[in-house]
Formats: C-alpha cells, sequence, structure tokens
C-alpha cells in the first residue's frame, strides 16, 4: 500500500468525520512520497542549535530596539507569545551541514506531518512531540494575551480556506482542537473573528497589512485574541531584511547573543545581499552563485536563480524590494519510483515553537525549486541515524 493510502486510512480511522471520499479529493497524488529519508543525527542536532540561537535573538530586547523604528512604522505590538506552528526550511552543503533558505511563520504541514510518522509507524522524531503537546503551545499563547480562563474558542483561518492546496491540513487542525475540548471553526481571514480567543494564522498577509484583514488586525493589536503566528514574530525572524541585518558584522555581537548562538547562527546562515542600485553591478557579476528572491513572499514565488536570469530581467528586479542569496544547491538523492531509479532533491522543514524543534519533513522534487507535483515525490518522513530514544 502507497504512503498516500496509509495516511488517508489513518486520517480516516483516527477522525472519523473525515470521510473517505473527502480526504480523496483533497490529497494530491503527489502530496507524499513513499521514500523514507534516512540522515544522521547530527543534522537533527545542527537544527537544535540553530533554533535555540533564533530563540535567543527573538528574546533579546537590545535586538528589539534596532527594529524600533519599523515596529513603529509598521504599527505592530509586541503581544508577549511566540508563535506556533513555524519552520525553519535548509539545505544540507555538501559538507553536511545546514544552510537556511528561510524562516516560516506560515508553514504547512506540522500536522500533517505527524499524522504521517503515525500512519507509517515510525519513530517520531522528537518523541514527546503531539498533538496534545501542541495543544500546551496554543494554551500557553491563549494565556499570555486572555490569561488563564479564556474560552476556548478557536478560529482557523486564510484566504478562501478551502481554496488552498492544503484545506486538507486545515480541517486535520480543526480535529484536533475538537479532540481537545475546544469550539473551532475553518474561517476566511477576512470575516469578523469577535467571538474566537484564539486565532491560528495561515494568511500569507504577513503583516495583515491590507482593508480586506483589518478586522483581524484590530482584533490582535487590541488583544481582544491571541493571533498566531502574528506580525512581529514575522518582523523578528521571517521578514528576510532581517537575514541581511545578521549579515552585518559584528552585529550579533553588538546586541549581546551568546557565543554559542552567534556560532550556531553564523554556521548556518548563507550569504544574503540586497539587491539595489548600489549593489547591482557586484551582484550581477556574482549572479551564478546567487538566487534572487522578495524579502517579503512565500515559497518560491518571483524566486530566480541567478545564472539563469537574463540582464534585462536583472534590472527588472532591482527596484522591487529583493535579496540575492548565496546559492546553496538543493542535495540530491536517487529512489526508486515505480521500479526505476530516480534521482531527486530534497530540503529539510524543521518546525519548531520557542526554543524546541518538534518535527521535521522533508521535500522531495525535481525541478528547480518545491513543488508537490513530481510524480514520487512529496512530503518525505525522516529517520534520523542514532537519535536517541525516549
Amino acid at each position: 500500500m502507497n504512503t498516500r493510502r496509509l495516511l488517508l486510512d489513518h486520517l480516516h480511522r483516527k477522525f472519523p468525520a473525515l470521510a473517505l471520499e473527502r480526504l480523496e479529493s483533497l490529497a494530491a497524488e503527489t502530496l507524499v512520497s513513499n521514500q523514507v529519508l534516512k540522515l544522521p543525527h547530527a543534522v537533527w542536532m545542527q537544527a537544535t542549535d540553530f533554533v535555540r540561537a533564533c530563540h535567543e535573538l527573538r528574546h533579546s530586547s537590545r535586538y528589539a530596539r534596532t527594529l524600533e523604528r519599523e515596529t513603529q512604522d509598521r504599527h505592530l505590538i509586541d503581544p508577549g507569545h511566540d508563535s506556533i506552528a513555524m519552520s525553519y526550511d535548509f539545505h544540507l552543503d555538501a559538507s553536511g551541514t545546514l544552510k537556511l533558505i528561510e524562516i516560516n511563520t506560515n508553514a504547512s504541514f506540522l500536522a500533517l506531518g505527524d499524522e504521517l510518522y503515525e500512519a507509517q509507524n515510525l519513530a517520531k522524531p522528537n518523541p514527546e512531540f503531539s498533538s496534545r503537546a501542541f495543544e500546551a503551545c496554543v494554551r500557553r499563547e491563549l494565556s499570555a494575551v486572555l490569561g488563564p480562563g479564556a474560552p476556548l474558542k478557536a478560529a482557523i483561518v486564510d484566504e478562501a480556506p478551502e481554496a488552498q492546496k492544503l484545506f486538507l491540513e486545515f480541517l486535520v487542525y480543526e480535529q484536533w482542537f475538537k479532540s481537545w475540548g475546544w469550539d473551532v471553526a475553518v474561517r476566511d481571514s477576512a470575516l469578523d473573528p469577535s467571538g474566537f480567543s484564539f486565532i491560528y494564522n495561515r494568511d500569507t498577509d504577513f503583516y495583515l497589512e491590507t482593508e480586506r484583514l483589518a478586522q483581524l488586525r484590530r482584533a490582535w493589536v487590541q488583544k481582544t485574541a491571541a493571533l498566531s503566528p502574528h506580525p512581529y514574530q514575522y518582523l523578528l525572524l521571517a521578514d528576510k531584511q532581517r537575514q541581511i541585518d545578521w549579515a552585518v558584522p559584528g552585529f550579533f555581537e553588538s546586541i549581546g547573543l551568546s557565543e554559542d548562538s552567534i556560532r550556531a547562527l553564523r554556521r548556518h546562515l548563507p550569504r544574503v545581499f540586497d539587491l539595489n542600485a548600489e549593489s547591482a553591478e557586484t551582484l550581477w557579476a556574482q549572479r551564478k552563485s546567487l538566487f534572487i528572491k522578495p524579502k517579503r513572499s512565500f515559497g518560491a514565488k518571483q524566486s530566480y536563480r541567478g545564472g539563469s536570469i537574463s540582464r534585462k530581467m536583472f534590472e527588472e528586479l532591482i527596484p522591487q524590494d529583493m535579496i540575492a542569496q548565496e546559492f546553496i544547491p538543493a542535495p540530491e538523492l536517487k529512489f526508486d519510483v515505480n521500479g526505476t531509479p530516480t534521482s531527486m532533491k530534497y530540503d529539510l522543514r524543521f518546525y519548531a515553537y520557542g526554543d524546541e524543534v518538534q518535527t521535521v519533513m522533508a521535500r522531495l522534487y525535481q525541478g528547480q525549486v518545491t513543488n508537490l507535483r513530481t510524480e514520487g515525490g512529496g512530503f518525505t518522513a525522516i529517520s534520523f541515524e542514532g537519535l536517541p530514544r525516549s
């Protein structure tokens, strides 16, 4: 039986409200791979070190002060808590070192990934993580904003959620909340959030700047609900402008980060440059070693491999608020796909809350960027060789 079939059957058994027919219609044939990727324990430890360093950075008051002007210009608040379901996406370089692709505050496949490990009867990389552990994170966010006695009523929101490619995951989250005894609804992020105490936000308007999200922003700013992930977390960690700030020599030392955190950040951060009129000629000469993408976007939208871009396109990108990131090729492995040895690339997505890595998925694909269209590819569970078990 293939992995997709295992996952759908598992979801239906665990959550009978999810009819098999509906699951079939929502899960693309290439959503998950039949493979299990094996990696050394050292890779998990690298991710753990990096996430802990980012957590120290995020909670540094001196770091927050460097962003005071942007915080004020964007009319942001610090709600006093982290964000659930964040991810840190990496490539492994030729030496086996993780190199950051990006940090996400709207990461997909955490819930489905946890269920995939269960469906395949695989040991979880973090044996302490489960849907109940995730609930503890949600309750922590809720309590930070509304106190410990807040009503357990949640909304899972995105723009036109039923039209999203991973609407299936919203339904799994809905079942998780229900299993905890919460009232929960999946809703469009533009709707009035009144009456909900906790809002799991998957909308990709990261700063809640558009008029359609005015009510959601108001609920967040006025703290009538706990919103997670939230714009302040995005500003501190996920806005790609931060990688440019972090690249300034002596930056981490100037805000008093620990030596261990500085070492971890510098080890795993790629070189990043601001693409602007001043840097254009230098970056054009280095383009073959660069990957160009927007500062505030997600996935592979408007991303370009420097070595394949024309001069005309390059010049058109200069005023578009882009970064040029060191190109770290995705590692490749050969897998058996329907009896044929097939080379596929992969990246690694480590999900975290605060300073804890909760789980991890790989994405197998062919082509320039990750996709869910490669036969034999898709989200993939990972087995870490030598990972200690509790």
